[in-house]
């Protein structure tokens, strides 16, 4: 997710991949704290000969919309373990289908919240507010004014809609000529 207009994007997700063909050492981040004004971040020293692939997520965000991230960043490493490489696939196609999936996550959350608001200990006010940070989380992702996050998530999901997602997900992968691993 991002803003709605600018020239810079800002970085809320990242999905990270690194080839290892050869022996190669990678740097994770194996935990983060918050102490004062700061943020520690400790890193180990990951030894690999396979393929890597990783998510990155900012720090402090709010939960809902942290959840949301990644469900996006795992969509890219679901094609990445499908043997989708990025130069096979559009962008726009790719980056609206992780939107599809983020989008989807909130829907569902939205739907959680609204049915189980009279059965649970959460106040009125708080069910509001979660209710209004999910309904301002999807606006950002259905009116985006990218090409890739908004023109894609606007494309993908109109065909999801249409034809189902199997068929849709199914549908990019073939058209790109992509021979999908099981």
């Amino acid at each position: 997710m991002a803003r709605l207009s600018g020239e810079q994007e800002p970085i809320f997700g990242l999905g990270l991949e690194a080839d290892m063909d050869d022996m190669a050492t990678i740097t994770g981040v194996t935990s983060c704290s918050r102490k004062v004004n700061s943020i520690v971040v400790e890193q180990e020293m990951i030894e690999a000969r396979e393929y890597r692939t990783g998510i990155a997520i900012l720090f402090g965000l709010p939960k809902i919309m942290t959840q949301a991230i990644l469900a996006h960043e795992m969509m890219h490493v679901w094609f990445r373990s499908k043997g989708v490489e990025p130069e096979k696939l559009e962008r726009k196609l790719e980056e609206g289908m992780c939107q599809v999936i983020g989008w989807k996550w909130l829907d569902w959350l939205e739907s959680e919240i609204n049915s189980s608001s009279s059965t649970t200990t959460t106040s009125h006010e708080q069910t509001q507010f979660l209710r209004k940070l999910i309904e301002t989380y999807k606006f950002v992702v259905e009116e985006h004014d990218s090409d890739e996050y908004g023109q894609g998530f606007r494309e993908v999901e109109s065909d999801v809609a249409r034809f189902g997602f199997k068929t849709t997900i199914n549908c990019m992968i073939n058209s790109a000529n992509i021979d999908i691993k099981n």
